[in-house]
């Protein structure tokens, strides 16, 4: 069974539909012809066209599902290498939506190791939660390691829009990352935590 075919893909209940029971399909049984006619289908495309040129572009395939309510088992959570602009022994899960397109997103970030990631910023506000390990985030243009705030498994933050911060990890750590595409970062100053 692919990826995508444990996708569920399930009507929510809303104000235009409350009380209304929820329909469960695969996203491989909806006809290639519902995907491609849909107004949906046309936007996949045009966001296809802009993902084969985006730092995101080895992940289009694995967000699936964007449009609607989504349930992944943990088991079924799948990593791909990170962009080569991440750090070394990233790996990246893509939730819901593409960080590299207008909409909401939701990734999971996985360090394999240790690692460290000097100042920068990012465009729009990002929420985060550490999943497993343990990691510190430092805010400011300069790296000051004893101003990092450790956060473990259960602990949150956010980084709002162009909000210089440093993050690094003394041995792997998994977070959870969401906010709206389209998600960019740019750099500051130079150096590391360590």
């Amino acid at each position: 069974m692919t990826d995508i075919s444990k996708i569920f893909i399930v009507s929510t209940l809303c104000a235009c539909g409350a009380g209304k029971p929820a329909v469960e399909r695969t996203a491989n049984q909806q006809s290639a012809g519902d995907r491609a006619e849909s107004p949906a289908g046309a936007e996949a495309a045009e966001r296809s066209e802009y993902a084969e040129r985006s730092e995101y572009a080895e992940l289009r395939d694995y967000a699936a599902a964007r449009e609607a309510a989504a349930v992944q088992a943990q088991a079924d959570i799948h990593y791909h290498p990170c962009p080569a602009s991440f750090f070394e022994g990233c790996e990246m899960a893509v939730l819901e939506g593409n960080p590299a397109e207008a909409g909401p997103y939701t990734i999971r970030l996985r360090a394999t190791q240790a690692f460290a990631v000097s100042p920068h910023t990012h465009s729009k506000l990002a929420r985060a939660t550490v999943i497993e390990g343990t990691m510190k985030i430092a805010f400011g243009d300069a790296v000051d390691s004893s101003q990092g705030r450790t956060l473990a498994a259960g602990d949150f933050y956010t980084t709002p829009a162009n909000a210089a911060h440093s993050v690094w990890s003394d041995g792997p750590c998994t977070l959870q990352l969401s906010g709206e595409g389209p998600r960019t970062s740019a750099p500051v100053g130079e150096g590391h935590p360590h």
